[in-house]
């Protein structure tokens, strides 16, 4: 995966502009940080609590935010990372909690399930390169 592959990814938004996102009703890739990140998303920043994915026929960034939502405020099963959010003692209310998606929508299913295989696992990799752990709230 190249640079060119990460600078596909949205600039960092605020958790509260996650429902209304263009292309959030799309499968993908998605990234949860605490605080605003500094740097981009190429650059892997510490900041980085979760990088997710969503690759089903029925679900979409949008939903699968909204999952991570309800487990992280409530601890309710429905996401594993929100669930770990939640028992990490993250805020609730996710205050200061920003995030980043690579909507994908490619033709081609098999195709497409395979980039977003490969870029959740090439991110979370990057990362525990980087900084020696897995994002906060991920989990092998």
């Amino acid at each position: 995966m190249g640079a060119d592959t990460l600078e596909r990814f949205t600039d960092w938004y605020p958790w509260e502009r996650r429902r209304a996102f263009p292309g959030m009703q799309y499968r993908g890739i998605y990234i949860i940080c605490q605080n605003q990140p500094e740097l981009s998303v190429r650059e892997v920043p510490e900041a980085i609590i979760y990088v997710g994915e969503t690759h089903g026929a029925s679900r979409s960034l949008r939903k699968r935010l909204v999952n991570f939502n309800r487990s992280g405020s409530t601890g309710v099963k429905g996401h594993a990372g929100g669930v770990t959010y939640h028992e990490s003692g993250f805020d609730p209310a996710f205050q200061n909690i920003w995030f980043a998606v690579y909507p994908c929508d490619w033709d081609n299913p098999i195709l497409n399930t395979a980039l977003i295989y490969h870029i959740e696992r090439e991110l979370i990799w990057k990362y525990a390169d980087k900084y020696g752990r897995l994002p906060a709230c991920n989990s092998i």
